[in-house]
């Protein structure tokens, strides 16, 4: 928005960017600007985050099955 205005669907104005910034805005306000915010870009947060964590899952897995199969080679 050029004017620094958050605006829902319904075309209200939620806060202006500058009484945000300055901590002038209400919590409610805000947190409706970030709730607005996550509904509009759930898939490309999510989507991400989620891949970051099955990776991440994944390869400590990995780590702790190699640790443990190098155990078992070695005491044999």
């Amino acid at each position: 928005m050029p004017d620094g205005t958050f605006i829902l669907r319904n075309e209200l104005s939620i806060c202006d960017l500058e009484s945000c910034y300055f901590g002038t805005c209400s919590h409610l306000t805000r947190f409706m600007a970030i709730g607005q915010f996550l509904r509009r870009n759930l898939v490309s947060i999510s989507f991400p985050t989620i891949t970051l964590a099955l990776i991440w899952a994944d390869w400590s897995h990995t780590r702790q099955w190699k640790e443990q199969l190098k155990q078992t080679n070695t005491s044999e």
